[in-house]
């Protein structure tokens, strides 16, 4: 799996994440685990699927004859 492009979606499930890493440190726990765990799932569920549509998409190359 490769990620050549970064998208906006990646600036927000990054900032997202250092977000949630901040509001843990401070203590604030009330619902932060539970928040970046499904927005950061949902986010690399998504990645990955979109990942693989693509590569399944691209065409295969013909075998040359040696």
């Amino acid at each position: 799996m490769k990620f050549g492009t970064l998208h906006g979606r990646d600036v927000i499930a990054g900032v997202v994440l250092i977000g949630g890493i901040y509001l843990l440190s401070r203590g604030v726990d009330s619902y932060v685990t539970a928040m970046i765990t499904l927005i950061l799932g949902y986010y690399f569920s998504k990645r990955v699927f979109e990942e693989k549509q693509t590569e399944a998409a691209a065409p295969v190359p013909a075998p040359t004859a040696k």
